[in-house]
């Protein structure tokens, strides 16, 4: 489904709001070898985006070779938040951070809708772009691998 307000695309697997006292976006983060993995889930909006820009910011200045953003519990991605992906992107480029994508329909639907799918480098599972951290950063561009 696809919403378009003040000349904002959103796309949403859902139209369900979350519960009352559910919130609308978690944020949890783990580390190992390098790698800090962010799981996100919930909605990525203009009201929740500043928390996942700031927690993506301070992934880019700790990790010493990828950040990993696990958006699979995303169930609603605004454009704000493809946004705040291309900009981790630039800053992982300019740090020498892979910066890697799993996401969910959602996420993958506004990708695509932008024509951003090979730009963000998007991998099918967390296993997978955990496993792809030793290759070198793609430049700002480039097609992602699969």
């Amino acid at each position: 489904m696809v919403l378009a307000t003040e000349g904002e695309v959103t796309m949403s697997d859902s139209d369900v709001p979350p519960a009352p006292g559910e919130p609308a976006l978690t944020i949890e983060e783990s580390r190992a070898s390098g790698v800090i993995m962010l799981g996100v889930a919930g909605e990525i909006d203009v009201a929740t985006v500043p928390a996942l820009t700031a927690h993506l910011r301070r992934a880019l200045r700790l990790s010493r070779e990828a950040v990993v953003l696990d958006l699979s519990g995303v169930r609603f991605f605004g454009a704000v938040g493809l946004t705040a992906l291309l900009e981790a992107r630039r800053e992982g480029d300019v740090r020498g951070v892979h910066v890697r994508v799993t996401p969910s329909r959602a996420v993958r639907r506004v990708l695509d809708l932008f024509g951003l799918g090979d730009v963000v480098d998007a991998c099918s599972t967390v296993q997978a772009a955990c496993g792809r951290t030793s290759t070198a950063a793609p430049t700002a561009g480039a097609p992602a691998s699969p």
